[in-house]
């Protein structure tokens, strides 16, 4: 995953959904923990500078580093074209 410092995704109260058109089975980790399986609607996440990383069955990634604010939402939907790539927001 790009590289963040550890603590700073240590807050809480943030919302993330996660949309993955055209993949099924796709394990989203937020900060090192594991927050479910996508697609996602309006999930708890932590707050800070932290690492979104997606796993698919099917063998596709993707990772982006990401600031999530507390009592804010975030959509992410990784398009086709974005797939096993690292992106920095």
């Amino acid at each position: 995953p790009p590289e963040l410092d550890g603590a700073a995704c240590m807050g809480s109260g943030a919302t993330l959904t996660v949309r993955t058109p055209g993949e099924l089975g796709c394990e989203v980790v937020v900060g090192g923990a594991r927050i479910g399986i996508a697609p996602l609607f309006r999930h708890p996440a932590p707050a800070g500078r932290c690492s979104i990383s997606i796993r698919c069955e099917s063998g596709q990634r993707y990772c982006e580093a990401a600031m999530l604010r507390a009592s804010t939402h975030r959509l992410l939907t990784v398009e086709p074209t974005a797939w096993n790539a690292r992106s920095t927001q």
